[in-house]
């Protein structure tokens, strides 16, 4: 049991042996756990036999002083007692409590003794020591579990010990603890009252935690209730005076929140004292008293003049006051005091100063670094919805911010597929500035153009500059993926494993490997099972929440397993799940094809819960929601979807974000005029008046139901969908004379190897379509209609009597997926959408020829493409061809079609096309190339 948990903390932090900065940097899960550190040390760390400085070696010391364990199993206790450098405890200095020895045996007989004599205060506490000592293996198994990024065997660990001591607090807190850490809300929240009615003292930093959980699934009353509570049992907990002030925020009450942050700083140190401050002075700049809150950041400031978050509130002061000239001579003394910030001004500072206004004052200026710092601050902003003002900012921000502006300059190159034009600048660059920044977009720019061998080298050379860190482990890894050698990329990860990396800023390690199999049908064979184990481990350390959590979820069986009766009872129970929860749900069951349960989830309210000041969880359970209708077949209620988001969106403010996620939403649902409409009102909104006109021409030229510029539907008839691989060189293409035929991308090509003009064009590739636009342009110009992917026309330029389609979030990799007029699913291969539109005009026999998905010979096409192509498709579909992926994916269009009566076949002579049947192309043709001969001879003859 814990005994005076808030007089232990306090003696613990008036102690000289024990070193905040050095505990909090030993110990990582601090930061986490949410709890100070001489909290975590009283609560957890002593246990677990961590030492609280590097003055103080506590497995030392309990081996040299056996009774170590007697004031609540906290060796610097014990020893700041005996050296009268604290008071003693009554237990030590002859109290009716018993001395509690560190062996269960002693305490054992301790009791036995005490309850002969009849002390039974005394029997009780000796009892309770024995059960705590019985606990602890529990507690540390956990602990190792959690630190190697194994959280299902960690929290097991915990319910194990349960199983035998169903209340024990420290067990009860901990299970609290983990499932606060790993962002489970509802959970954490279940946990904590089971934990407190059991009866256990509540650990007051824990405490605060759950206040912030309970703000997360929206019962703010109950996060500031439980604040207050622990606030009037420990006044001096910063903890807790931080929860109350977010409890205070959440309910809008800021001049309450700025008064609940200044007393928590009270009782902080240091950096945690300024970074209370700050959010006082933020909670009074919500509240509209931007000079209350200047003359509290003044304040500081004479303090700590050169503190940068303080340097930072006062731009945003100067922000929030309309002075665009000041926030830029004020922002220069933050990136004065941190270079790392040059050039990152946070971009929605300038939606908040209005873009226009922004826009307008900057130019206004002269040359100046303050110029600079606008600029290139628009470039940023602009990348998200307008690629060559993004640019035209950029070169103008050049002149004093030279690296910030061409690294930008090489991210929009990447963002288009030119990486040999980034590779060339990043190189210049690296040369001339020797920035982190340029080696990270470097070494991406050539892993994607699988020029690995340049790779490696400027990974070594970013290790000699700046030593080993998690981007040389996410580069090394994919390099020997990429190369099929897994016995490196075994001990790659195991590496990382027996000694830590630093995190490389903005490096996700292990995100290339989650991209390649969350659309694989089954995951976990993807990899040998030895290294399963092992990337589970390793992304838990070096990646985001989400991506550990997925690459767990797909990988480790037994992880799968166990989170998915957790979800299940989530759903099952009818918990009030917040946004956030749900999205992560809706994730887990995509993941795992597990459809019953993903369409109950479904089922319920899309926005309840919802927290303006998070509108991502919101998109990511919108997107989650509505590509499951599409996958459906239920394209309107998709797009209900969306039009609730983007009305929610309008309501609480976040038009931002809306346009941040432009180019996703019109990738799924181009033609709905609602969802149109919305963006535009968001964008003028917003003062982009360039997007606004952009999406006032789309609406006009697309937003309708193209059924009068539609060819008839057909009933039943065969098709020929022509893909553009070598092997279609090999084929007598012109017996297709007289056959309905779909081409896609550059496909018109082959009308010079004899394919007759064919009927319908589609085309999918962005890049393709932005190299090639004039030829493609006049291509749509020969057939009767063109599809053009809306990832081709919302960024390039207009075809105005091509039909867009939309495609789902979903691959056809995944399920036997539905699609719709003109919502389609994607494939790995725009083959797979002209398949989808064939089938929609009513073909009931479709057939396939060249697709061969086989680059090993000199062309990638059959009218050409050589190293670069295969570079790219190789970025395109991992492993260079996407064999296994598209070879499902036209299985399951096999599947989904099939009850409509239609049928694909492959009359392709070779290739690793499997999945369909196969059909012998001249033989399918024979009757016409008989006719064909029979004509030749004629003519011969006469």
């Amino acid at each position: 049991m814990m005994h005076n948990f808030d007089k232990q903390v306090d003696l613990i932090r008036s102690s000289d042996l024990f070193d905040d900065d050095w505990y909090r940097r030993k110990y990582k899960e601090v930061v986490r756990s949410g709890m100070s550190p001489a909290e975590h040390y009283v609560f957890l760390g002593a246990s677990l036999g961590y030492s609280p400085s590097a003055s103080f070696d506590a497995a030392d010391y309990v081996r040299r002083n056996p009774d170590a364990l007697a004031l609540g199993t906290n060796p610097l206790l014990h020893f700041e007692a005996r050296s009268g450098s604290l008071p003693r405890s009554k237990s030590s200095a002859g109290s009716t409590k018993p001395v509690l020895n560190g062996s269960a045996e002693t305490s054992t007989k301790s009791a036995r003794e005490a309850a002969v004599r009849g002390e039974w205060e005394k029997a009780k506490a000796a009892w309770e020591h024995v059960l705590n000592l019985r606990v602890e293996p529990y507690l540390g198994l956990s602990k190792a579990y959690a630190e190697m990024g194994d959280w299902v065997r960690a929290e097991t660990a915990i319910r194990d010990g349960l199983s035998g001591a169903p209340n024990s607090a420290a067990l009860l807190f901990e299970y609290c603890r983990l499932a606060y850490v790993r962002r489970h809300w509802v959970e954490a929240v279940a946990r904590w009252e089971r934990a407190t009615d059991a009866g256990g003292e509540r650990p007051r930093g824990l405490q605060a935690s759950i206040c912030e959980a309970l703000i997360h699934v929206g019962d703010v009353n109950g996060a500031r209730a439980l604040a207050e509570e622990g606030v009037a049992h420990s006044p001096r907990s910063g903890l807790l005076w931080r929860a109350l002030a977010l409890a205070a925020d959440a309910q809008g009450d800021w001049a309450a929140a700025s008064q609940y942050w200044v007393q928590g700083a009270e009782l902080r140190q240091g950096p945690d004292q300024i970074r209370f401050f700050v959010s006082a002075a933020k909670s009074l700049i919500k509240g509209g008293d931007s000079v209350g809150a200047e003359r509290l950041c003044t304040q500081q400031l004479a303090v700590h003049p050169d503190n940068v978050d303080l340097l930072l509130l006062n731009a945003e002061i100067a922000l929030e006051q309309g002075a665009w000239p000041i926030v830029l001579e004020r922002w220069k003394r933050v990136e004065a005091q941190e270079p790392s910030r040059c050039g990152q001004m946070p971009t929605n500072w300038i939606y908040r100063l209005g873009l226009n206004k922004t826009i307008e004052e900057t130019q206004a200026m002269g040359p100046s670094q303050s110029q600079g710092i606008a600029y290139v601050t628009l470039a940023a902003l602009f990348s998200a919805v307008n690629h060559v003002k993004a640019a035209s900012f950029a070169r103008k921000a050049r002149r004093f911010y030279p690296l910030q502006a061409v690294e930008r300059i090489c991210q929009l190159l990447i963002q288009n597929g030119r990486q040999s034009a980034s590779i060339w600048w990043l190189r210049r660059l690296i040369d001339k500035y020797d920035s982190p920044t340029s080696y990270t977009l470097l070494i991406e720019a050539l892993i994607e153009s699988s020029r690995f061998d340049e790779a490696e080298g400027v990974v070594g050379e970013y290790v000699e500059r700046f030593g080993k860190d998690s981007l040389w482990l996410r580069a090394q890894t994919e390099i020997a993926h990429r190369r099929n050698d897994y016995a490196v990329l075994a001990d790659l990860l195991s590496a990382s494993l027996k000694v830590r990396l630093p995190r490389a800023k903005g490096v996700s390690s292990l995100r290339w490997l989650y991209r390649i199999i969350q659309v694989h049908d089954r995951p976990e064979t993807f990899l040998p099972p030895e290294i399963n184990d092992l990337v589970v481990r390793v992304s838990a350390i070096y990646d985001g929440r989400v991506v550990a959590r997925s690459l767990a979820n797909l990988l480790d069986a037994r992880a799968g397993e166990v989170t998915h009766s957790e979800y299940l009872e989530l759903i099952e129970t009818g918990g009030d799940l917040d946004l956030g929860t749900r999205a992560e749900i809706a994730r887990f069951f995509l993941q795992r094809r597990s459809w019953e349960p993903l369409e109950k989830l479904m089922a319920g309210a899309t926005f309840e819960n919802f927290d303006p000041t998070k509108p991502s969880a919101a998109w990511t359970f919108a997107r989650f929601k509505a590509d499951f209708l599409m996958g459906r077949g239920r394209k309107h209620e998709a797009e209900g979807v969306i039009v609730e988001f983007l009305n929610l969106m309008k309501d609480s403010g976040n038009d931002q974000y809306v346009l941040s996620i432009l180019d996703s939403i019109m990738l799924r649902l181009p033609t709905c005029e609602d969802i149109v409409v919305r963006l535009e009102a968001a964008a003028r909104r917003l003062e982009h008046s360039g997007v606004a006109r952009a999406l006032a021409d789309w609406r006009t030229l697309y937003c309708l139901e193209f059924d009068n510029s539609m060819p008839p539907a057909v009933e039943g008839g065969r098709c020929f969908i022509v893909g553009n691989a070598p092997s279609l060189a090999t084929l007598p293409l012109h017996l297709l004379e007289g056959e309905t035929l779909f081409c896609v991308n550059r496909g018109l090509r082959s009308m010079e190897l004899g394919l007759p003009c064919p009927d319908y064009l589609v085309i999918g590739d962005a890049l393709v379509y932005k190299s090639h636009w004039q030829e493609l342009y006049a291509d749509t110009r020969l057939v009767k209609q063109a599809f053009i992917g809306s990832n081709c026309l919302w960024r390039g330029k207009v075809i105005d009597d091509a039909i867009p389609y939309g495609s789902s979030g979903l691959k056809l990799s995944l399920a036997p997926f539905a699609h719709g007029r003109w919502t389609l699913n994607r494939g790995e291969t725009v083959v797979i959408v002209a398949a989808q539109i064939a089938h929609l005009l009513g073909y009931k026999e479709i057939y396939i020829i060249g697709v061969d998905l086989d680059y090993d010979g000199p062309t990638t096409h059959f009218y050409g493409g050589g190293a670069k192509e295969r570079e790219r498709l190789a970025n395109f579909r991992p492993g260079g061809t996407g064999a296994e992926a598209v070879n499902v994916a036209f299985a399951n269009l096999q599947e989904a079609i099939h009850a409509s009566g239609a049928r694909l076949f492959n009359a392709s002579p070779s290739g690793k096309l499997e999945s369909l049947p196969r059909v012998n192309f001249e033989e399918l043709l024979g009757e016409r190339s008989y006719e064909a001969t029979s004509q030749h001879g004629s003519e011969e003859m006469g």
